[in-house]
């Protein structure tokens, strides 16, 4: 499984390729990686290749950054219990 690692902004120019030939970005966020399977529920898969599809609607990178976000509340907590030796 793949993971996802950032939030960024880009502006891509390119020939009609399904591949950009050129892009910019600004890094809005930078996160450790989460898990595919934690954001699964967001993308769009293709049935032939069960990859998911790259363009993303607004509402798809909304949901994407609130699981982001999520997960990395979810590892935070889980850190913090353990530093107060509320769990093992």
């Amino acid at each position: 499984a793949g993971s996802f690692s950032g939030v960024s902004l880009e502006d891509c120019e390119h020939d009609g390729s399904p591949l950009p030939a050129q892009c910019t970005f600004q890094i809005v966020e930078q996160i450790a990686a989460v898990p595919e399977d934690d954001l699964r529920h967001v993308l769009d898969y293709s049935d032939e290749t069960g990859r998911f599809n790259f363009e993303l609607s607004s509402v798809q990178c909304r949901e994407l950054v609130e699981a982001m976000c999520l997960y990395h509340a979810k590892l935070r907590t889980a850190r913090m219990q353990h530093q107060l030796k509320l769990i093992d």
